[in-house]
């Protein structure tokens, strides 16, 4: 039995709401019982075939990190790509999760930003502490940046910026003056898409390694992702019947358990007084109706269940 607040109805269970409904619907349902998963709460800005552009761009840059970072701590370093995912702005820079982070806004002067640089504090005083020539273990436990530090990190955050620089292919961007700790310095609308590269970076000799992000807009990297034709971006009929089809289960739906109703009129409402009995239009032991969107699919006895009133399903009705 599913319970209120259960985020899963079976395709069997669906069907039959369906054809109550609707039964040309309920066809539907059981023709494309296979779509794929859909996920509506994830941004879609990319398809498949500019994700894996995209992954490929994030490879390169990560590369060009671990040579920029080479020459700027003179050690060899070692980087991979964590993840490279896509995310609303509201998402990504919940503050609760991002509030020792250090922002570095990037791009060419006079245009809108490409992107940020996010810096976890931890990464930041690794990287601050070996520029200073402490060991990294005595820069992870900094718990704030002096004013050096956070100049220093500055420079760290250039050396980056210019791996995404030289992949992308373009001299001109470049880092923002400023950096930020906790404070994203743009603002942003909820629902703006960006592409998100996670990537790792460790000295060669060493087992500890750091993280940052390169937090992109997704609108600014289609010189890099390319743009979808149209047979890419339009979809069929079918394509569209099965993304609405198996997300359905994710729509909010009223369901009102109703034992029956009359019609009083006016005055009759007016001469009601506590303790009066309505006298109700169905039998004593007759069941109640369920009703979903204002029509009744299904009926049930009155019944109780953890202290709470509840209805036992009797049958599943026929357009009433």
């Amino acid at each position: 039995m599913n319970t209120p607040g259960t985020n899963n109805i079976s395709k069997e269970k669906l069907q039959q709401l369906l054809s109550a409904i609707n039964p040309e619907a309920a066809g539907d349902a059981q023709q494309y019982s296979d779509a794929p998963e859909y996920d509506w709460n994830q941004p879609h800005y990319f398809n498949k075939v500019q994700l894996n552009l995209l992954k490929n761009f994030a490879e390169k840059t990560v590369k060009q990190c671990a040579e920029n970072f080479t020459k700027f701590f003179n050690n060899d370093f070692d980087t991979i790509v964590v993840s490279t995912t896509q995310h609303f702005a509201d998402d990504i820079f919940a503050a609760d999760s991002k509030k020792d982070n250090y922002y570095v806004v990037f791009g060419k002067k006079g245009q809108p930003p490409l992107g940020l640089l996010s810096i976890p504090l931890q990464s930041a005083a690794v990287w601050t502490a070996r520029l200073l020539g402490s060991s990294d273990s005595e820069g992870e436990d900094e718990k704030t940046l002096s004013n050096l530090e956070e100049s220093l990190l500055m420079d760290t955050a250039s050396v980056l910026v210019k791996a995404i620089s030289d992949t992308y292919g373009d001299d001109k961007i470049r880092p923002g003056q400023n950096i930020t700790r906790g404070l994203v310095p743009l603002e942003l609308e909820p629902n703006e898409e960006f592409y998100k590269i996670t990537f790792s970076t460790k000295k060669a000799d060493s087992e500890e390694s750091s993280q940052a992000d390169f937090i992109m807009f997704s609108s600014q990297l289609e010189s890099v992702a390319g743009q979808c034709s149209q047979d890419e971006v339009k979809l069929s009929p079918k394509q569209n019947k099965n993304a609405v089809l198996n997300n359905f289960h994710n729509m909010p739906i009223t369901v009102k358990a109703q034992l029956t109703k009359i019609n009083l009129n006016f005055g009759q409402i007016m001469d009601m007084e506590i303790g009066d009995v309505l006298l109700l239009d169905k039998m004593a032991g007759d069941p109640a109706d369920i009703i979903v969107e204002e029509q009744t699919l299904l009926s049930g006895w009155p019944a109780k269940s953890g202290g709470n009133y509840a209805i036992v399903i009797k049958e599943i009705c026929k357009n009433k």
